[in-house]
């Protein structure tokens, strides 16, 4: 299980953990929706492009994966390697708390909110890269940000 926990009260950075072992932490930019952490030896960027409508992982040279906004839905359509996943709010009237990852229609991982505090959850298939997880989580930490500010 991976775990996302701000580095302070008011922080925008979070610390990542994988079964309470440290990975690592995301220092977000302060302008926009952009952020880095260091993997195992290896940088990588997250980033947000075309306000708000197309979020990217690059590692220092390459780009990795992609996930694209639905129109007047809170979804994603991802597309890492040659797997195209979705990551779609879990419930209709749910405002977002909760984030359900999907390949062919079926749930395969699941990213949780914890009430009352900015840390959260996350299951995610281990067969995807580590840094591919991290970047589902970021893009869900950032959805969840959206609503805290009202965007």
């Amino acid at each position: 299980m991976l775990t996302a926990t701000p580095t302070g009260l008011l922080a925008a950075d979070f610390t990542f953990a994988q079964n309470r072992e440290p990975l690592g932490t995301l220092k977000q930019a302060k302008i926009r929706e952009k952020a880095q952490i260091e993997l195992d030896g290896t940088w990588y960027t997250f980033s947000n492009q075309l306000i708000g409508s197309s979020f990217l992982l690059e590692d220092e040279s390459r780009l990795l994966a992609t996930a694209k906004k639905r129109r007047f839905r809170r979804a994603f359509d991802l597309s890492v390697g040659t797997r195209d996943l979705a990551l779609e709010v879990g419930g209709t009237f749910i405002k977002g708390g909760r984030y359900s990852l999907l390949e062919d229609g079926r749930q395969i991982g699941e990213l949780v909110k914890k009430p009352l505090v900015r840390s959260a959850t996350a299951r995610l298939p281990e067969d995807l890269p580590l840094s591919v997880r991290v970047w589902i989580f970021w893009i869900a930490l950032m959805m969840w940000r959206r609503e805290r500010s009202g965007d």
